[in-house]
């Protein structure tokens, strides 16, 4: 239900759930996403608190404060979701789970991105990547926190205006391609786009955009603006139209979606 955007029909089944297992806090949790997909966002984060109380595991209890995080960021109440995930990080870090200090210290960036302090951003990427190079994570991890790293770092070079620079990292990104590995070639297709977009050539953009990661909702945007400022505009369209209706629980995606939706209400 709560990927077809039945989000109600959601909370009724997840109460369901809690009615016949109370301790069930995967439910609870998802009854929190549900409201902040709804744009309920004090009903969500009563209810990721409530999900924190009964939640066993440190993971599970970081989720949740997480979860919290999400839906200040969806409202852009940015000084307030950082506050909220230095909390998360500082417990992470208490409980020696490293990679979740690394994740957050990426989204941080992400938040100064959005908030258009890119001196912070880029100062709060450069402490995500000597996590990184520091600890020793296992290897997807390490992938994944690389493609976090360029495709942040682009981004920023280009938001500042450093194309030059921005081209450089790109190039040095393709001399390693492996045109074999697939995430790879999606990445490099995401930050090639992104680079092209701000240079002013839509139309490559839109291009190389549409063959980066589906499920990468930064990339996706960018997709719908290219093809919007090439006058593609119902493909753009549409575009936002997937992206406002993704309705999957993850942490970049509250970054993008009430942006897509704002860009569809300016289309009408």
């Amino acid at each position: 239900y709560m990927k077809m955007g039945r989000f109600d029909d959601a909370i009724a089944h997840y109460k369901m759930a809690i009615e016949k297992n109370p301790e069930f806090t995967i439910s609870q949790r998802k009854i929190g996403t549900s409201y902040a997909f709804k744009g309920q966002y004090e009903e969500a984060r009563a209810n990721y608190r409530l999900a924190y109380e009964i939640e066993p595991t440190n993971n599970g209890r970081i989720e949740d404060l997480f979860g919290i995080a999400k839906t200040y960021i969806m409202e852009e109440r940015y000084e307030e979701a950082c506050d909220q995930l230095d909390e998360v990080r500082e417990i992470a870090m208490e409980v020696g789970l490293d990679a979740r200090v690394a994740q957050y210290e990426f989204c941080k960036a992400l938040i100064y991105i959005y908030s258009n302090e890119l001196d912070n951003a880029l100062n709060q990427l450069g402490k995500a990547e000597k996590l990184v190079k520091e600890y020793d994570y296992f290897k997807s991890f390490q992938m994944n926190a690389g493609y976090a790293n360029i495709s942040l770092r682009v981004v920023l070079l280009a938001l500042q205006g450093n194309l030059g620079e921005a081209e450089e990292a790109v190039a040095g990104f393709e001399a390693k391609l492996n045109k074999d590995d697939r995430d790879m070639v999606e990445v490099f297709n995401g930050i090639s786009g992104i680079l092209n977009y701000f240079k002013g050539d839509y139309e490559s953009a839109a291009e190389q955009l549409a063959k980066s990661e589906p499920n990468n909702t930064y990339w996706q945007y960018y997709l719908g603006m290219a093809l919007l400022e090439s006058g593609n505009t119902d493909d753009a369209r549409e575009v936002f139209e997937n992206l406002a209706n993704f309705n999957d629980d993850i942490g970049f995606y509250a970054f993008n979606r009430n942006r897509a939706i704002a860009k569809l209400a300016s289309l009408e």
